[in-house]
């Protein structure tokens, strides 16, 4: 019996080598080998049948429990009969109450609407239809005369003594003027002292008293009424100067985005008041429309904060005389949560050593959303599963390193997918899949199946024969694998 060292290494740097024995008996025949091959192979057999027995244990041991297992949860099935998790699919989870409807209005089922007014002379439940009053503007009349006369013509009171006088009641605005005709006559004219504002006061009650001399004095009285005729003499005023408004950029078409307000103290056609644009951009002119009745303002086109953050414009209200008035409007646009992060490779390396340390760089990339605040936010990642980590370099950029050394043995090719989310609400996200291939070093030896092998060969074989057959591998690639 005899025994051989058998050496094998491979080609690479540094070569890497591994060993096996060979025993060998030499014997007349192959009974005479029997003993020593049950002699060599008597503790293999046992240590198998052993390894063969322990599993068979295991398995069986395994089978028992899981019996059991189900068995005991049948059995408690069985005793609470109808199981809660059974009750969220059966019949009586669902309401049999009938569904609610709102009542159907058909046309012409609803009331009308009235509206009374109450008079000034009212008492409790009397009701009265206020009428309108027709009064004659810019004229004075007399409740004693059916001649009106008008301002600042002759008033005359006849009397019999040709010594007479006249007194007016107290009035800011008015004031009397006595004169003497060609006759010797004298007669009274109403003038004006200053001004009159119909919007201050639309009318003035004036009484004016004539009398005598004589012995006992005679006097008369006549009650003056002038109603002040309206001239377009107030422009229009809006109720600000200067208007702001916020408008979220993904409102519908048709969307109100402010209701203007403007007064006009004048009456009639002078209170008659058109709204309109008076500066306004291009841009602005496609997505806002502005109603001259209503002063309402909607959205006829879609806006975009991307695009533009606000729009300010110019409005204008005129009254039917040609007055006017002008305030500034600015129109805030919301952003919302409706651009997805993006992502750019800047830089890349497709394949890397296998060797190479932890924190070697792959790829750099920047992220960048065009939305604002926190819809503009974004997080990086790249799944937990692999060895690779983010790191931010600066601003929006990011680089992609190795966590680990790599083996590529276990793992050859690697798509590593990298996400940006941001943290609009709803969160919206990018992704981008970068492929790395790891290349070998030869970081392994070359190794034999077994440790220790035993032939067995017959004497007296001529020099050359084939005693033995090994075979021997290495995990590394091309020629780091070639022995």
């Amino acid at each position: 019996m005899g025994k051989l060292v058998i050496l094998i290494k491979d080609n690479g740097a540094p070569s890497l080598s591994a060993t096996v024995t060979l025993n060998l008996v030499f014997a007349e025949n192959f009974q005479e080998a029997l003993p020593e091959m049950s002699n060599q192979s008597s503790d293999l057999d046992h240590q198998s049948e052993l390894q063969f027995y322990l599993v068979l244990a295991l398995a069986v041991i395994s089978f028992l429990f899981l019996l059991t297992v189900i068995f005991a949860i049948m059995m408690k099935i069985r005793q609470s009969g109808n199981p809660k998790f059974l009750q969220c699919i059966g019949p009586d989870s669902f309401p049999n109450n009938g569904g609610m409807f709102p009542p159907n209005y058909e046309e012409g089922t609803l009331p009308y609407s009235y509206q009374l007014c109450l008079s000034s002379e009212s008492r409790k439940n009397e009701l009265t239809f206020l009428t309108p009053t027709v009064q004659i503007v810019e004229n004075v009349s007399s409740n004693k005369s059916s001649e009106p006369s008008s301002v600042g013509n002759q008033l005359n009171a006849n009397v019999e003594n040709d010594d007479q006088g006249y007194k007016l009641s107290n009035s800011s605005h008015f004031s009397l003027v006595l004169e003497t005709s060609d006759k010797g006559k004298q007669y009274a004219k109403l003038v004006l002292k200053r001004p009159l504002d119909r919007e201050e006061l639309a009318s003035h009650n004036l009484v004016l008293t004539a009398y005598n001399r004589g012995d006992p004095v005679k006097t008369g009285t006549i009650q003056l009424h002038v109603v002040v005729l309206d001239m377009n003499d107030n422009a229009p005023i809006f109720s600000q100067r200067t208007y702001e408004v916020s408008c979220r950029e993904d409102k519908p078409i048709g969307t109100m985005v402010i209701m203007l307000k403007a007064t006009d103290l004048d009456e009639g056609v002078n209170k008659e008041i058109k709204f309109s644009f008076h500066k306004i951009s291009a841009l602005a002119s496609q997505i806002f429309h502005l109603d001259s009745t209503t002063g309402k303002i909607t959205l006829v086109g879609n806006l975009d904060f991307e695009e533009t953050p606000f729009h300010e414009m110019e409005v204008q209200v005129q009254d039917g005389g040609g007055l006017l008035d002008t305030a500034t409007l600015t129109i805030f646009i919301t952003d919302v949560n409706d651009n997805s992060p993006e992502l750019t490779l800047t830089s890349v390396i497709n394949s890397i050593p296998e060797d190479s340390p932890a924190g070697t760089s792959i790829a750099l990339l920047r992220v960048q959303d065009r939305d604002s605040a926190e819809n503009a936010e974004v997080t990086c990642s790249v799944p937990g599963n692999l060895p690779f980590l983010l790191t931010k370099s600066y601003d929006k950029y990011y680089s992609l390193v190795t966590s680990r050394t790599l083996d590529r043995e276990q793992v050859a090719v690697y798509n590593i997918t990298v996400t940006a989310m941001d943290h609009g609400t709803p969160p919206l996200s990018a992704s981008i899949v970068i492929p790395l291939k790891i290349l070998d070093t030869n970081d392994n030896p070359p190794f034999f199946l077994e440790s220790i092998y035993t032939s067995y060969i017959m004497e007296n074989n001529p020099r050359g024969t084939s005693i033995f057959s090994l075979k021997a591998d290495d995990p590394d690639w091309e020629e780091n694998s070639q022995e």
